[in-house]
């Protein structure tokens, strides 16, 4: 089953908001569809919001999701996740960030669009 995913476009960057069950499958499908679309829109910060995803994923596939993320995503300047409070484990993060992608996971909207649009 893949993701149900929400796209809009707001000033300054992309948010996609993704619901459903989490499988590696799911995520390689959303790394490549946000990798197509920021390249056809040039756009180079992306938020996504991960809180209605429905399971969790073992650390090595949280890890592996950040070797993708940073593989296909070279273009975006920053990509900013929000999942649900108690869920951040950082081990996609770690990854993407170890490769070159500025990456951080919130548990909150606020502090992920105030990261994400400002240059700290």
């Amino acid at each position: 089953m893949t993701f149900t995913i929400t796209v809009k476009r707001n000033p300054g960057y992309v948010r996609y908001d993704v619901a459903g069950l989490a499988s590696l499958k799911s995520f390689a499908d959303l790394v490549v569809r946000v990798s197509a679309e920021t390249e056809q829109f040039e756009d180079d910060r992306v938020l996504l919001d991960l809180r209605k995803i429905e399971n969790k994923m073992s650390s090595s596939e949280q890890h592996l999701v950040g070797e993708m993320a940073a593989a296909r995503l070279p273009l975006l300047f920053k990509l900013a996740s929000i999942v649900r409070p108690g869920d951040i484990t950082r081990n996609s993060e770690r990854a993407a960030v170890s490769r070159g992608l500025q990456v951080q996971v919130f548990d909150a909207e606020p502090p992920a669009l105030d990261w994400l649009l400002h240059d700290h």
